[in-house]
Formats: structure tokens, sequence, C-alpha cells
């Protein structure tokens, strides 16, 4: 294994991968997407969490963390008031977090240290 800081350029079999998403209280809106597969580096297990939106000062905290909720419920109620747009396609830019030690590997970091993109469609 080695430490690959660099984007990933080989061939991704998107077929490995998995998108879970994370629903409003309602459940008529998508808020986040998590995406578990394959690294296409170290070909380790990685999971990689993404929220579907971005708000100017307002950071997504930690998953499960209050302002993790808080900052869905944001979202949720930006979505039915009008004011964001439901998405319906999101490009997911992925690192590695395997949990696997690679050698050159940074500090106590997770992962290979490669990255990639996917596109995911978002379920209505």
């Amino acid at each position: 294994m080695r430490y690959t800081p660099a984007e990933w350029d080989g061939e991704i079999d998107v077929n490995a991968y998995r998108a879970a998403f994370e629903f409003g209280a309602d459940g008529r809106y998508a808020l986040e997407v998590e995406v578990e597969g394959p690294c296409p580096a170290c070909h380790h297990p990685s999971v990689d969490g993404h929220p579907l939106f971005r708000l100017d000062g307002f950071g997504p905290g930690g998953r499960g963390s209050a302002a993790h909720r808080a900052y869905l419920a944001e979202l949720d109620e930006l979505l039915h008031e009008g004011e964001l747009e439901e998405v319906t396609v999101h490009e997911a830019d992925l690192l590695c977090k395997c949990e696997e030690p690679h050698e050159g590997q940074p500090g106590a970091g997770s992962g290979c240290g490669a990255s990639w993109s996917l596109t995911v469609e978002v379920p209505r």
C-alpha cells in the first residue's frame, strides 16, 4: 500500500458503490448523501458523507452532532419555503476514508489520500 496524495484518474466501477440519502422530517427533500464503496486506489471499503447544499456562514458540523442536526433542519426549512432549489443530481467529491494504515499517511487521518468524483442521482 502507498499513500496517494493526488486525485484518482484510473477506472472506477460505479456499480460497486451504494448511495444512501438523509431526508428532511417529512421525507420530501433529500438533504445529504452517504456514498459507500471501495476506494479505487487502495480497494479498501470507504464511506464518505456529503450535504447536498452549502449554506454560507453555516457549517454542517460533525455527523450526528447537535450542529449537524440543526444544519439539516435549516436546509429542510429553506427547501419548504422555496429559498433553496431541490437537488436532482449531485457531484460527490469523495476522499478515501478507509480505516487501514498506509505508508506515508500524514498525521492520524484515515484513508490512503486518494480522491475521486461520482455523479449521484437524487431520488424524489
